[in-house]
């Protein structure tokens, strides 16, 4: 709320502060992304491009 009020005064700073800002406090959303991403490439799947993988991962988060 500070951050989109100050927008217009400070633009840069303002998307900054919102990008710092936004990442989360925990490792457990990546932790999970990791894992995620595991379940997806293993040995038979070695060979997958990382758009397919990306494509994976996203599919497999909206499935959750």
């Amino acid at each position: 709320m500070f951050w989109k009020s100050k927008e217009k005064i400070f633009p840069t700073l303002a998307a900054m502060a919102r990008d710092v800002l936004a990442v989360p406090a925990t490792s457990t959303s990546s932790e999970r992304a990791f894992s995620r991403g595991k379940l997806i490439i293993d040995q038979s799947r070695s060979c997958l491009s990382p758009e397919k993988i990306r494509a994976l991962m996203c599919l497999s988060s909206w499935l959750k």
